[in-house]
């Protein structure tokens, strides 16, 4: 690294602190790689004492000196480009060769240079950031993609071309995306296209496939280089693409057309057929498939030249904007609000907008880009956690299917892309921003630490080509930020410096708390660079000590400026107090702010110089010590999803520097905790009668809900499901809790307890509980699931009591149904409505009941409880269908009523959409014409024992009906 001199001896500092863009420094002598670093190199051979401490490659290969123009003859423009000060070149695009630079200084998989840092003297009062050098700026002649989809220069060497196709297996795909992404403009666009590396009948149709609105070459570039990267890591999920396209050694494919439709059948089943019949396509199917069309010519459009530019970019976003909302199949809407519920929680962690949470999903559902990328995402979290693996929604679904689930949505992300990047203004758009930062994290929760690390530079080559830092404002600072915490983990974990290298403008007097709060990343993302391999190696030890001074600096300022939201609120005592004093910071982004600027204090302590003999080793070790402490005793209070991932990986850090065993115990216990609460589901998620409802409706079948009132029916019920493998949901009235003071209850949970361990949901579940009273003691019993039945109130009451009732339930872990509605009539064991109007259910009132939080509703939609008249049931299913589309998978439905139906008429119900068959009489009829027609006849045991399988053998019956039998 080139050693500053002294403030007082250096002269006057220009506007900018970077090289000439002419010649440049140090170019002319030294070795091949000491010139390209910049670095005055002392000449040694065979290799030079900068190349031996940095462990490079050194050369003395002739250096060819091109010719170039005299200074006198520099045009105006370049010589307006060299006096742009360092914030104006903040505020401006960046040109290709600043982003090819950008690439070499920050990735690990390129050449391995990583650009030095200009470390100054801090200063004694003002902190001011580390001034980064800037590369040459080259034409965009210059820059071109490699077989990969990354970003390379024409002038490169075989060597280094050779080294890089090492590391970046060739794949097709990239090539069509860069050909796709490339820049409008006819001498750029040549310069691309007759390069070696491409398909010469690939220049033809360009013209005809690319914007006219094109955003120029960077952002171009980087979309290719990110596009890249997703593609290459598919293509390596998939070890059979290699049998289906033949590369040659220039990375060009050979083949026929029918080669290439083969080769992207892989990334999208069914696409690519000619005759696909499109009514058997998914809705989100359909929708990725919205951008396979070629781009329309926009010379159609005139007028003033503004406004053709804008009516362009409108016109563009209709090619790949879904024109409605995107209609989401019942385990895609379980997906997606796993997203929203849960998952985007990690994102929005310091977002007071919760842009994720809020806003994407309303761009997703006219994106299919970005909601595939949703839905893999959310597959792989789920694929991570055992006890949702093993959830229900997808057919013999275990933790391999969640996987392969979301491979599959990954694919049709990389689809969607490819064919959307021909667009120029999703190049620039806020859905590919959101994509981004989704797959970056997909690829977080993956399994290599190496496809993540390269899809943060991605992300980061997007961000720098649009020059999207952290106070861009909306969905881009929330992509930065989100994007910087990820980085900052992968830094630490690599030993390596983080990406970005923007410096933040604001003062801390003009942030708001979450704003502050974000600054902490920041801050310590400086440390993390600060404690890089590169800086440790490069810098001298007064430079270390300097620049340890200038961070503890920057440090303790932010500390200064904490606003009350910030301090600490009085908590309980927690059983580990004596360990580690529990500290309750409200709102949970607060505390891990506070934990994360504990991890940079801890950090700067450990890697600085000590100059203070064992006064400062004293010192240091105290610091650490209540740096520790304090991290701790934030994550004893934190107990909630946003804050769960950052909080462990501060307790990670702070583990690593504990030395007492009681403490690291406790560490141990506390990351543990952490780690279920990151992977865990929700209640509801795990809870087995939604599990068992949510598994109906995803495969179309209808689960049956038997009432038993005694023990033999219990028995019976339990047999069925075991006998024809069903899932079961075995159903008491109120009338058993009075009765058997719970003891039937009990009864049943032990049979299920064993149906359970052979593999056979069953759960419990209590209906038509018309009393707070009654609701109250149910909730005491081993149900998984109560009715709040309100329906014998009217309309307005129904529903402020069903809301009060269903909050209570769900306290307490147990899944509700409600009955919007009034069903007419009643049964054996609850309360008779015969003498109240019946109410059909209207839309209007399922969004209401939805909004209480049930699990379930149980529309009325001309059925009754109890017998039907003379003319039999008259099902109203045009308003039955209406409930359901209006529903769209936020609950399931449960059908009353069902004496006296013929099979063909369930079967129907099912088919319309029923997953809760609520049944009495139908699976009780021979057992009771079995007492009727034997009691004290035969022996009492045996009129059990035959009664029994009577349940058993009517109940398996109507399972095969409805379709249950054989789904567990």
């Amino acid at each position: 690294m080139v050693n500053n001199p002294s403030p007082s001896s250096s002269p006057p500092r220009l506007s900018r602190n970077r090289r000439s863009r002419g010649r440049g420094l140090r170019t002319t002598s030294g070795c091949t790689t000491c010139r390209k670093r910049h670095l005055k190199c002392d000449e040694l051979k065979p290799i030079c004492g900068l190349c031996k401490k940095a462990k490079k490659t050194c050369s003395y290969t002739q250096q060819q000196t091109p010719e170039t123009p005299s200074t006198g003859t520099r045009s105006r423009q370049e010589k307006r480009t060299e006096s742009l000060s360092h914030e104006d070149e903040e505020n401006a695009t960046c040109t290709p060769a600043q982003l090819h630079e950008d690439v070499q200084q920050h990735s690990l998989h390129l050449d391995g240079d990583i650009a030095n840092i200009t470390q100054t003297s801090p200063p004694s009062h003002d902190l001011e950031p580390p001034h980064y050098e800037t590369p040459h700026i080259l034409s965009w002649e210059y820059i071109t993609a490699d077989d990969n989809g990354a970003v390379i220069r024409k002038d490169t060497s075989p060597q280094q071309q050779e080294h890089h196709q090492q590391h970046h297996p060739q794949q097709s795909l990239d090539q069509l995306a860069a050909i796709v992404a490339a820049d409008r403009d006819n001498s750029s666009t040549s310069s691309i296209l007759h390069n070696n590396n491409f398909p010469t009948n690939t220049a033809q149709s360009l013209s005809a496939s690319v914007s006219v609105t094109s955003p120029g070459p960077t952002v171009n570039a980087a979309t290719i280089r990110w596009f890249g990267l997703l593609a290459h890591d598919a293509a390596r999920s998939t070890p059979e693409i290699s049998t289906v396209l033949d590369h040659t050694s220039n990375g060009t494919v050979n083949g026929t057309e029918n080669d290439y439709r083969k080769f992207r059948n892989f990334f999208f089943a069914r696409a690519e057929e000619e005759n696909v019949d499109v009514s058997r396509l998914t809705p989100l199917e359909r929708a990725t498939r919205i951008v396979d069309q070629e781009q329309p010519s926009l010379l159609g459009i005139e007028g003033e030249d503004n406004n053709v530019h804008v009516q362009a970019h409108q016109f563009e976003e209709q090619l790949w904007q879904s024109e409605k909302p995107i209609q989401l199949l019942p385990r895609e809407y379980l997906l997606f609000e796993h997203f929203v519920r849960r998952v985007s929680q990690w994102i929005d962690l310091f977002d007071p907008t919760c842009k994720f949470s809020s806003y994407v999903p309303h761009l997703a559902m006219r994106n299919a880009g970005l909601l595939n990328a949703i839905l893999a995402l959310s597959c792989r979290h789920i694929s991570l956690n055992p006890s949702l693996a093993a959830s229900p929604e997808i057919p013999n679904s275990d933790d391999r299917s969640y996987r392969d689930l979301a491979l599959q949505y990954y694919y049709q992300t990389l689809h969607y892309v490819q064919k959307a990047m021909q667009y120029s203004s999703y190049k620039t758009s806020s859905e590919l921003l959101a994509t981004t930062l989704i797959i970056s994290t997909y690829e977080m929760l993956n399994d290599s630490s190496k496809d993540w690390q390269r899809h943060l530079e991605g992300v980061f080559l997007i961000q720098r080509s649009q020059v999207i830092h952290g106070d861009s404002g909306g969905i881009k600072s929330a992509v930065w930020w989100a994007w910087l915490r990820q980085d900052l983990w992968a830094a630490f974990r690599e030993r390596r410096k983080t990406l970005t290298f923007w410096t933040p403008k604001r003062p801390y007097s003009s942030l708001t708390p979450f704003e502050l709060a974000a600054r902490s990343v920041y801050v310590t993302a400086k440390v993390i660079d600060y404690c890089s391999r590169e800086a440790m190696n490069n810098m001298t030890l007064q430079e270390r000590v300097d620049q340890a001074s200038y961070l503890r600096k920057s440090l303790d300022d932010w500390e200064q400026h904490l606003t009350v939201e910030f301090s600490p609120l009085p908590t309980m005592s927690h059983d580990n107090v004596s360990i580690f004093s529990p500290i309750w910071i409200c709102a949970p982004a607060f505390g891990v702010a506070i934990q994360v600027h504990c991890v940079g204090q801890i950090l700067l302590c450990t890697h600085e110089p000590s100059m203070g003999g064992p006064d400062q080793f004293i010192k240091t070790q105290s610091t650490v010590k209540h740096c520790i402490d304090i991290i701790c005793g934030i994550a004893i209070t934190l107990n909630d999803d946003a804050s769960s991932l950052m909080s462990s990986q501060c307790l990670y850090i702070a583990g690593m520097f504990t030395q007492d065993i009681n403490e690291r115990n406790c560490i141990l216990d506390l990351l543990d905790a952490r780690r279920k609460h990151i992977m865990a589901s929700t209640w509801k998620d795990t809870n087995i009668h939604n599990r068992i409802l949510r598994n109906a409706e995803a495969k179309g079948y209808g689960v049956i809900a038997a009432i038993a009132y005694n023990i033999e029916q219990i028995l019976g019920l339990v047999k069925a499901a075991v006998k024809a493998r069903s899932p079961l949901i075995i159903q008491f009235f109120p009338w058993a809790i009075e009765v058997s003071d719970g003891l039937l209850i009990r009864t049943a949970a032990e049979a299920v307890k064993r149906a359970i361990e052979a593999g056979v949901p069953i759960s419990i579940h209590l209906d038509h509980a018309q009393s707070e009273d009654i609701i109250k003691r149910a909730t005491e019993l081993p149900f998984d699931s109560i009715m709040v039945d309100m329906s014998h109130y009217e309309k307005e009451v129904n529903l402020s009591k069903t809301k009060a009732l269903v909050e209570y339930c769900n306290a307490r872990q147990i899944a509700t149904e409600a009955e919007p509605g009034r069903i007419e009539g009643g049964e054996d064991g609850v309360m008779d409505t015969a003498g109240l109007e019946a109410c059909m259910t209207t839309p209007e009132e399922v969004e209401q009941f939805v909004a209480t939080g049930v699990d379930a509703l149980a529309p009325a939609f001309g059925n009754v409880h109890g017998e039907y008249g003379p003319a039999g049931p008259r099902l109203d299913f045009e308003r039955f269908a209406q409930i359901r589309s209006n529903v769209n998978g936020r609950v399931r439905l449960a059908l009353h009523g069902t004496n006296g139906f013929e099979p063909d008429l369930m079967k129907e119900c099912v088919k319309a959409g029923v997953s809760k068959v609520n049944v009495n009489r139908l699976v009780l009829d021979d057992y009771y014409e079995h007492l009727y027609a034997n009691a004290g006849k035969m022996p009492h045991t045996q009129l059990i024992e035959e009664g029994i399988e009577k349940v058993v053998d009517l109940t398996v019956r109507w399972m095969e009906i409805c379709g249950s039998a054989r789904q567990a």
